[in-house]
């Protein structure tokens, strides 16, 4: 079979299009180091548990004295975010009761947090290098 010179199905043809797919993979690979370098080095990270910057007033609301009243052991709201892989941030507002926070790592170790009482948390979770947040969670402290 002759392959012709010119053509969509060329010898021509077919090099420029090898020459442009390799030029996109190499333009990939040189940009995706600067988009990661925007995260939290977690190699230099201390895995756990730290307590971030003070939380707005506005996020602590609510009364659980009444709910602690009746025998629940401790009343609480929390929200997280996965920052990376490896990185979850907490808002916690604790009313009544204590808690701990607890984290699973795909390294298979678990991380307990300090425990708290009454008032308004930010803490940020960290697995160790080269793992990933599995699950996480909240002990509950009469």
């Amino acid at each position: 079979m002759r392959r012709l010179v010119t053509g969509p199905r060329s010898l021509v043809s077919s090099a420029l299009m090898t020459a442009l797919a390799t030029l996109v993979v190499m333009a990939g690979l040189a940009v995706a180091p600067t988009a990661a370098s925007a995260a939290p080095d977690a190699a230099t990270t201390k895995a756990g548990f730290t307590e971030l910057s003070e939380v707005p007033a506005s996020l602590a609301k609510g009364n659980g004295a009444a709910l602690a009243d009746q025998g629940i052991a401790s009343v609480y709201g929390c929200r997280y975010a996965l920052i990376t892989p490896s990185v979850v941030d907490f808002i916690c507002v604790v009313t009544s009761g204590r808690i701990q926070l607890w984290m699973n790592c795909s390294n298979f170790s678990r991380y307990l947090g300090p425990i708290w009482g009454p008032g308004t948390y930010s803490i940020r979770g960290t697995c160790p290098f080269l793992s990933t947040v599995v699950s996480v969670g909240a002990n509950e402290f009469a």
